[in-house]
């Protein structure tokens, strides 16, 4: 069994800590970035919904029209 010294340990669980922090961040971007897409799809559907062709919803949700 090896054993770790104070400093090793203290590097490792910095190295841990920023992991977490960044594993967060990069799930609220990803989380964010789902959630304006989602935003624009319903718009895009009830445009769609209210008479709009699937071509001009796309275009003013900004959403492609494979999406839709």
């Amino acid at each position: 069994m090896k054993y770790v010294t104070s400093f090793e340990r203290d590097a490792l669980e910095e190295g841990i800590e920023k992991g977490f922090v960044l594993g967060k961040e990069l799930g609220v971007v990803e989380g964010t970035e789902k959630g304006v897409l989602q935003g624009r799809l319903e718009v895009a559907r009830n445009l769609v919904a209210s008479g709009f062709s699937t071509e001009q919803a796309a275009s003013i949700a900004n959403v492609p029209i494979a999406l839709l």
